[in-house]
């Protein structure tokens, strides 16, 4: 066998066992409790005590290590390209790095407490707001119902002023109201101003009439007026007389 043979031998040798290679090596050159610095495939650096190390991860304990990782952080063998041995901390280190965490635990605790404090502030202010704008509708909505009541009673009393004003008993009514509207037409007799406001208001005057008749009849409850005091029924007697 020549040396060529020999070495293209080891070389297929070596890349076929390179990942259990890798992992005893490392094994043989750090131990459990050994503080250690992993470097792994895209240069990223952690360093840690070395709590187990296997042929397939491993895995380093960070609690007195600065930066932002406070317990543990493990990898993937295959990630890492070099595990080196590093000095241990002092006790020193120790306490000040875990003093430096605890600050920082307490600057993020104090930093999420505002937030929370903020978020509550906005939730308030929120239904503060949604509060308002329900209470101004509910408000607008009383108005619109105000005035309409208002304007139903408005109408109601100028309805009534109407019935008296032409009472049915006396002709008014839909006859006289198509025999006004065709009477210029059939006989050139111009409509006096009573006329004409009686053929303006008919329907008012028709509602009213109808609404009356109703409730003096049973069949509906007699409708009121609102005024300063309790609201007075109206019934209208539109017997004829």
């Amino acid at each position: 066998m020549n040396v060529r043979m020999v070495l293209c031998a080891a070389v297929i040798f070596f890349l076929g066992t390179g990942v259990s290679l890798f992992a005893q090596d490392k094994k043989e050159e750090v131990r459990h409790g050994d503080r250690v610095t992993v470097i792994l495939d895209n240069d990223e650096a952690f360093t840690g005590i070395l709590i187990r190390l296997d042929s397939e991860s491993i895995l380093l304990d960070t609690t007195y290590e600065t930066g932002g990782y406070s317990s543990s952080v493990g990898f993937q063998l295959s990630r890492i390209k070099k595990i080196m041995k590093e000095a241990p901390r002092t006790l020193e280190e120790m306490k000040r790095i875990t003093g430096e965490k605890l600050q920082e635990n307490a600057r993020l605790k104090s930093e999420m407490a505002r937030v929370k404090e903020a978020e509550a502030q906005e939730e308030r202010a929120a239904a503060e707001r949604a509060k308002k704008e329900k209470d101004e509708a509910e408000k607008a909505a009383k108005k619109t119902d105000e005035a309409k009541k208002k304007q139903k009673d408005d109408d109601l009393l100028k309805g009534i002023d109407l019935l008296k004003e032409y009472p049915a008993s006396e002709g008014w009514g839909q006859e006289k109201l198509d025999k006004l509207k065709g009477q210029f037409n059939t006989t050139g007799i111009a409509l006096t101003e009573k006329e004409k406001k009686f053929i303006d208001n008919f329907n008012l005057w028709k509602s009213t009439k109808e609404t009356l008749e109703a409730a003096a009849k049973g069949e509906t409850a007699a409708p009121t007026v609102t005024t300063s005091k309790e609201p007075e029924p109206i019934i209208e007697d539109l017997s004829p007389k």
